[in-house]
């Protein structure tokens, strides 16, 4: 038998099971501010481990202000890319290109399908796996100086995933049999009545 991972249409039979709105509910807001001070917490520690934070301010301003620049920029681009790899996948699944937005100041990448768990979690989590792989191989490279630099934008990136880990979380506990329908900042979950 063929396993389905997305379908254009809401399959029969499926009806409404929960809603996510990560640009309404507070609770989840405060749950991804929760999960984005501990992920920050966490990353600063590791990277102080890594590279004394005293490192990046170890030469003349004009470098410094360049590398904060560099920061700023490289974080504004990740965001695009992160959306660009949540599109590329809901592609692989869907074979439709994404839609792509800015609401609530988030960036999102949504669709008009239902995904099966697997291509949902696939789909949520791709761009922290990607982009922390491509970060950590330039990281491993990188002058002391300009460790922290590139590092900000790698926390920016694991903090930025905090809504991708929440919705992660809530697919893993619903039903087996359940899809999930994205537009980028409202998910709907639904499965078959027992």
């Amino acid at each position: 038998m063929k396993r389905e991972y997305a379908f254009l249409t809401l399959p029969e039979g499926y009806e409404p099971y929960r809603q996510v709105r990560l640009d309404q509910d507070k609770r989840a807001v405060t749950i991804l501010t929760v999960i984005q001070v501990a992920l920050a917490a966490a990353m600063i520690f590791i990277g102080v481990k890594i590279c004394p934070l005293d490192a990046a301010f170890d030469m003349e301003g004009g470098r410094i202000a360049v590398g904060l620049a560099a920061t700023l920029i490289g974080s504004f681009v990740y965001i695009l890319g992160h959306e660009w790899v949540h599109g590329v996948f809901i592609r692989i699944f869907t074979g439709k290109p994404a839609t792509f937005g800015w609401k609530a100041g988030m960036a999102y990448a949504g669709s008009e399908a239902y995904f099966g768990r697997f291509a949902y979690v696939v789909i949520a989590l791709a761009p922290v796996v990607i982009w922390s792989g491509i970060f950590t191989v330039l990281l491993v490279d990188i002058s002391r100086r300009w460790f922290w630099y590139l590092y900000m934008v790698q926390i920016f990136n694991v903090m930025g995933a905090s809504g991708d880990f929440y919705v992660t979380f809530l697919t893993m506990r619903a039903p087996r049999e359940t899809v999930i329908s994205d537009n980028g900042v409202e998910m709907e979950f639904y499965c078959k009545p027992h």
